[in-house]
């Protein structure tokens, strides 16, 4: 078989010029095939790779054709290659088709650029039988902005009638539900940000977040044929933002939040998803995350408060009650001393998260960690935090802990073998 009945008859996808055009879009089914040569295939770090595009290289009609079908792929089209077998061994210059693999193709997960070359990543080989078997990329009638009940929803497309992702068996299709007011009680923050993402946090309510489920399917929807759809709520009337795919630069990111309840500080993933057909929307919040460190100064108030655990019971309370009021009247202690008393925030380059230190005073150059308790858990977790905030302040800043009693001998000997000073209350005045 030749290779122009081959892409029309078997593929599904006409090319639009039989002597120049590189390969075919099937818009029907949200498919590319890129004529690829098997010469140009390599494996570097363990990835197979395939060069499908340079740069620098003069426009033609074959290649501008290339570029808006890589244009395509970027935006969540499937990806695959036909393999050819070239006459002429020269990778330079034309080149002519010699036969190709018309028994399987190679599937692509993502394209990116080394230097001033275009590369398409192999994920797998598959048999064209395969192929043609799939079901159509799906026929989706809504339109971003549209509203639909979510039973409805399901009910036309499958997947799963609760919880934030659900993965359809009925249709190609991966449904994402945020709802950025109740998901700040679990600790999630979704939403647009400056990089033209939304940043949306995956599924798991307790325990460290893992790369399983539903979360894998979010990450394989790709390379599984499966469309990412994104909607604002999570139940009752819900509105469709967009289709959206995952970055291929950086996919996800894993950042700090609470378990659900108010229960400890875990690890969740945070993935990155760009439109395929909406501009993103201005972020009406800060940016979760920057490129570059920022530290500056806010106000001594609770919402400021970076929170931790001192026991997951009831008594994590009754610690933080009176941490807060010994934070307090500290910070009046030394206002009365005429020193203007505030908290750093400090975000490191890449983290969504920002760390507060309880007190700050500039003109003594006093950094500060307040704990409602003396016990060895609670003065370990302020050494880790000082030792935390200290890489981002200057050389001659002083790290200190601020307890509301004297600690035992061998905690006091911590502290010191740390390098951190101890403050502690004593009666109405303060000792350190």
């Amino acid at each position: 078989m030749k290779i122009t009945p081959f892409f029309s008859d078997v593929l599904h996808a006409k090319l639009k010029n039989q002597v120049w055009s590189w390969g075919a879009h099937d818009e029907t089914s949200n498919r590319v095939f890129l004529r690829v040569w098997d010469d140009q295939v390599e494996k570097r770090r363990g990835v197979e790779r395939v060069r499908v595009d340079g740069k620098s290289a003069p426009g033609s009609p074959g290649r501008n054709e290339r570029r808006a079908h890589l244009e395509a792929i970027r935006r969540g089209a499937e990806a695959y290659g036909v393999l050819c077998r070239a006459q002429d061994t020269n990778p330079v210059g034309s080149r002519r088709i010699k036969d190709f693999d018309e028994n399987a193709l190679v599937r692509f997960s993502r394209i990116f650029e080394e230097g001033d070359t275009v590369f398409a990543e192999i994920n797998d080989r598959i048999p064209v039988r395969d192929l043609r078997r799939a079901a159509p990329r799906n026929q989706w009638h809504l339109e971003p902005g549209a509203r639909i009940k979510r039973k409805d929803l399901h009910k036309r497309y499958g997947g799963r009638s609760q919880g934030g992702i659900g993965p359809s068996a009925k249709s190609p299709n991966v449904f994402l539900f945020s709802d950025p007011a109740s998901g700040e009680q679990h600790g999630y923050f979704d939403g647009w940000q400056p990089d033209g993402c939304f940043h949306y946090t995956g599924e798991g309510q307790r325990g460290d977040q893992q790369l399983a489920q539903g979360n894998l399917a979010v990450l394989n929807a790709r390379r599984d044929g499966r469309a990412l759809r994104l909607f604002n709520g999570t139940g009752g009337l819900i509105e469709y933002v967009d289709e959206v795919i995952v970055d291929s630069e950086e996919p996800y990111y894993t950042t700090d939040a609470v378990e659900t309840g108010g229960g400890p500080i875990r690890s969740v993933i945070v993935f990155r998803l760009r439109p395929v057909s909406v501009r993103p929307k201005i972020p009406e919040k800060e940016s979760l995350r920057t490129t570059t460190l920022v530290v500056d100064r806010v106000p001594v108030e609770s919402q400021h408060t970076e929170r931790t655990f001192v026991d997951p019971s009831g008594e994590e309370h009754e610690a933080e009650r009176r941490e807060s009021g010994m934070v307090q009247r500290y910070k009046a202690y030394l206002e009365a001393q005429g020193h203007v008393v505030e908290r750093l925030r400090i975000k490191p380059p890449s983290e969504a998260k920002p760390l507060f230190c309880d007190l700050y005073v500039e003109q003594l150059g006093l950094l500060i960690e307040a704990k409602g308790s003396t016990n060895r858990q609670s003065i370990r977790m302020a050494i880790g935090q000082l030792t935390d905030y200290r890489r981002f302040v200057s050389d001659d800043t002083t790290c200190a802990i601020l307890v509301p009693s004297r600690p035992r001998v061998d905690l006091i000997q911590l502290i010191k073998s740390a390098g951190i000073d101890l403050i502690y209350e004593d009666n109405d005045t303060f000792i350190g």
